[in-house]
């Protein structure tokens, strides 16, 4: 599992700190950049706060709100209802593609 990335600053760590709120990109002013797979995929991954390996609703709900969701409950669900594909109410590494790629199409920026 990934612990840090390494990259240009603009990447949660694994540091203990909150992670900084991102904007989302449809519907805002101002210039964003829209972030990669790779960088949503270790974002999901900071935010499985108990590191079991699986994402509950809960730590959805707290990632979709850290991206700049206005309903970050509602994402989680909907996240769970497009990537879940064993019903067990979390993502877990197998479905992590999926939840990268329904996020994808949310396009969340950097602020």
């Amino acid at each position: 599992m990934v612990e840090n990335y390494e990259g240009n600053g603009n990447n949660p760590s694994s540091n203990g700190r909150k992670a900084p709120m991102l904007g989302h990109h449809e519907g805002s002013k101002g210039a964003k950049i829209r972030l990669t797979e790779e960088q949503l995929r270790l974002w999901f991954i900071k935010y499985d706060t108990n590191r079991d390996g699986n994402l509950t609703r809960a730590e959805l709900t707290e990632a979709f709100s850290r991206l700049g969701s206005f309903w970050g409950g509602y994402r989680a669900m909907q996240a769970l209802l497009h990537a879940d594909a064993n019903d067990d109410g979390c993502i877990d590494e197998d479905e992590m593609e999926e939840l990268v790629r329904y996020a994808n199409k949310r396009k969340y920026a950097l602020a």
